[in-house]
C-alpha cells in the first residue's frame, strides 16, 4: 500500500536493478527513468501497479508475480521496453520467495513504445515456466525492433486491439491482435510524443 510518485532518476547506475519492488499493492507513478542503465523491476509481490512513467532510454520494466497492472506508460529508446519475466518458480505452489515468480494474470494496455530495440518481450529461461494469462492490450508500438519477441510458454495470452506502425514487423504478437496502421504520434515542441487529430487511436476502445 506504498506510493512511489513524482521522481526524476537519471543518469542512475549501480546494479542491474534501478528500483527493485519486492512488496505486494504498491503503486508506482508520474516517475521519469532517464538514461539509466538499470532496470525498473517488479521483483516479488502481487497486485502493483505501475502507470503514468516515462522511461526513456533505460533497459525498462520487468515484470513477475501476479495481478499486477501496467497502463499508461511511455517507452522510448529502451533495449526492452516492457518484459515480461520468464518464470523460474511458482511461488504460489510453494517456491521459495527467492524465486523469479511467474508472472500471472498481468495486465499491460494503453501503453505507448516508440523506437525501442525490443518492444515486449518475454527473454529465454532455462526450464522457464514463462507466464499465464498475460492481456496485452490497446497498446501503440511505432518503430524500433519487432513489436513482440516472446521466448518460452505463454499460456492463455490475450492479445488485443495494438497499433503497430513502423516496427520491424509484428514478431510473435498474433495475427488478428493488431493494426499495421499510423497512429499519428509526433513530438510537439518541447519533443513530447502525443496523438496528434485524426489519429486511429482516439477513442478507439470499443469494450472493457
Amino acid at each position: 500500500n506504498s506510493i512511489v510518485e513524482h521522481n526524476l532518476f537519471e543518469d542512475c547506475a549501480g546494479e542491474n536493478e534501478l528500483i527493485s519492488v519486492k512488496a505486494s499493492r504498491v503503486i508506482v507513478r508520474y516517475n521519469t527513468i532517464r538514461n539509466c542503465p538499470a532496470q525498473f523491476t517488479l521483483r516479488h509481490g502481487n497486485f502493483n501497479q505501475v502507470y503514468g512513467n516515462y522511461f526513456i532510454n533505460t533497459p525498462g520494466l520487468r515484470i513477475f508475480g501476479d495481478d499486477h497492472i501496467i497502463h499508461s506508460n511511455h517507452f522510448e529508446n529502451c533495449s526492452i521496453a516492457v518484459n515480461i519475466g520468464n518464470g523460474g518458480a511458482e511461488v504460489a505452489e510453494g517456491a521459495p520467495l527467492t524465486s523469479h515468480d511467474r508472472p500471472d494474470r498481468v495486465l499491460i494496455a494503453f501503453n505507448t513504445l516508440v523506437n525501442n530495440k525490443t518492444n515486449i518481450a518475454q527473454t529465454h529461461r532455462n526450464n522457464g515456466l514463462g507466464s499465464t494469462y498475460i492481456t496485452i492490450a490497446n497498446n501503440i508500438v511505432q518503430g524500433g525492433g519487432p513489436a513482440a519477441s516472446i521466448v518460452g510458454p505463454s499460456k492463455n495470452s490475450a492479445w488485443e486491439r495494438n497499433i503497430i506502425f513502423n516496427t520491424n514487423g509484428p514478431g510473435d504478437m498474433p495475427q488478428g491482435s493488431y493494426q499495421d496502421i499510423d497512429p499519428k504520434l509526433s513530438r510537439d515542441t518541447l519533443g513530447e510524443y502525443h496523438l496528434q487529430y485524426g489519429s486511429p487511436a482516439i477513442n478507439a476502445v470499443t469494450n472493457t
